[in-house]
């Protein structure tokens, strides 16, 4: 596809520039005989969504679950001592700590 296509392009050129030659040339990198080498965007697409999602986990996602983590911890620490009645059924229950 399109898409596919353009980004193949660019990743040929920006190793060309890492190379030393000359952008545009397509040598030594050719966009499609060696960054499209036996792929297709079928191929492609499903593994740049999962780069991505590995990504936002990485970065996003597991640093938020450490602060909500370290937060729920501290309000343990901090309702530790409250006592308050526990519950089951729509009943009272064995008292409990709010922390």
């Amino acid at each position: 596809t399109q898409s596919n296509m353009n980004v193949n392009e660019v990743i040929s050129n920006r190793a060309i520039e890492i190379l030393g030659g000359t952008m545009g040339s397509k040598n030594p990198v050719h966009p499609n005989d060696h960054v499209n080498l036996c792929q297709s965007s079928n191929d492609t697409y499903p593994t740049a969504i999962h780069i991505a999602c590995a990504e936002r986990i990485v970065h996003r996602l597991l640093p938020t679950l450490r602060n909500l983590h370290s937060a729920l911890t501290k309000k343990i620490n901090e309702f530790q001592d409250i006592i308050k009645i526990g519950r089951t059924h729509i009943q009272d229950a064995t008292p409990l700590t709010l922390g």
